[in-house]
């Protein structure tokens, strides 16, 4: 009964501070206050909401259907956020100046002194529900003991142990979703290929791999500088005996629209020539990377002219990363204007990709604004009175 008091008073609390924020909100700050006054000190109410998320393959923080699975994805992540952060981050984001529940995180993280933004907090937390080993680092576990022995169930895909094997996935994600995704199967080295297009915003993708004692060793994928990645995975099937990656995307992604990657398996067995072909492989990337700088730095030279005679008007809407557009441009040239400390590349394509997202990061920080490389209203007013 104490349970289910405290949730609903933490409603009405709520509703007088942000009558407008988002449903996942108002859930996840009814569900962890019972938490915090320890109303549920034999875990029941959180067994049952792990229990509801275990077999889900995928999440997203902002649909809400009101199901068992709601309730377990924000459960799960009001404890996480407790044991990472303790009650005061709760306490800063309820006072928070904002009807929007993303924004009244960022700003108490940052007013408790903490450099993670809420999307750096969520994907470590989508993390988490895989690895849950604090070996790995104590931002990928949970410390209550009910949840020792957790891990959602990810979708799995088989590939076959013959050599030279493949499969390939085309799959989409949209904003604030992260998918739980893995590998079975292939004998020897197996080869992961990731493509992200230009136009889906994902900058980094955990990948972990399990060894057949349980162990789980994180690393990710950054896509930053390029988007295709690629990793070997050696001995699956005997030492090793699954990957695991998780695309996630934030707050750079549209609401509503669906963006895509894609990733390619074969199965290399244990071939001698193995190494040929990684070596192969890497001086393939090396010689497509200096075939990118070149274009670029002739892009550039081509620009010089014009961009001397290009100004800034001032700007009436948001620019993220992904974007194309005349507005992007005239971003670019305000920031190159800044100096190299700001933005060293001083590209201006049009194009919002991540060197401009950098940029933009390093503004904010000068600013005193949330570092999210978004360019939303709080940048674009810093911005339009500098003009």
């Amino acid at each position: 009964m104490n349970y289910e008091l405290a949730h609903e008073f933490t409603h009405l609390i709520t509703f007088k501070q942000k009558p407008e924020v988002e449903t996942w909100f108002q859930e996840l700050m009814a569900e962890v206050t019972p938490v915090i006054l320890n109303y549920d000190n034999e875990n029941i109410v959180l067994k049952k909401r792990a229990q509801s998320l275990l077999s889900s393959t995928e999440v997203n923080l902002h649909d809400w259907e009101n199901s068992e699975k709601d309730y377990g994805k924000i459960k799960l992540l009001g404890l996480y956020l407790k044991e990472q952060f303790g009650n005061q981050l709760f306490f800063q984001t309820l006072k928070y100046p904002s009807n929007d529940g993303i924004v009244s995180f960022n700003g108490a993280l940052k007013q408790l002194g903490i450099s993670n933004n809420f999307e750096d907090v969520y994907l470590n937390w989508l993390i988490t529900n895989i690895v849950n080993d604090c070996q790995n680092g104590s931002e990928y576990c949970y410390q209550n003991l009910a949840l020792k022995d957790y891990s959602a169930m990810a979708y799995s895909y088989y590939l076959p142990m013959q050599t030279k094997s493949t499969l390939s996935v085309t799959d989409s994600i949209s904003a604030w979703t992260g998918k739980w995704q893995k590998i079975t199967g292939g004998s020897g080295t197996i080869k992961l290929k990731f493509t992200i297009p230009e136009q889906t915003p994902i900058a980094k993708i955990p990948y972990i791999i399990e060894d057949n004692r349980g162990k789980k060793t994180l690393a990710f994928l950054d896509f930053t500088e390029t988007n295709i990645q690629e990793i070997y995975v050696n001995d699956m099937g005997s030492k090793n005996v699954a990957v695991y990656f998780i695309p996630f995307i934030g707050s750079q992604a549209q609401e509503g629209k669906l963006h895509y990657y894609s990733f390619e398996v074969e199965n290399l067995g244990n071939d001698s020539r193995i190494d040929e072909q990684v070596v192969e492989d890497l001086l393939q990337k090396i010689a497509e990377l200096k075939r990118k700088i070149a274009s670029l730095q002739l892009q550039l030279a081509m620009m010089k002219t014009s961009q001397s005679n290009h100004y800034c008007s001032v700007f009436s809407g948001d620019l993220y990363y992904g974007m194309t557009s005349s507005d992007v441009k005239c971003l670019q040239q305000f920031l190159t204007n800044l100096g190299s400390n700001i933005y060293p590349e001083k590209l201006i394509t049009g194009y919002y990709g991540p060197l401009t997202k950098a940029a933009v990061k390093r503004y904010q920080v000068l600013q005193g604004i949330i570092t999210t490389g978004y360019f939303g209203p709080l940048t674009r007013a810093a911005v339009n009175s500098k003009l």
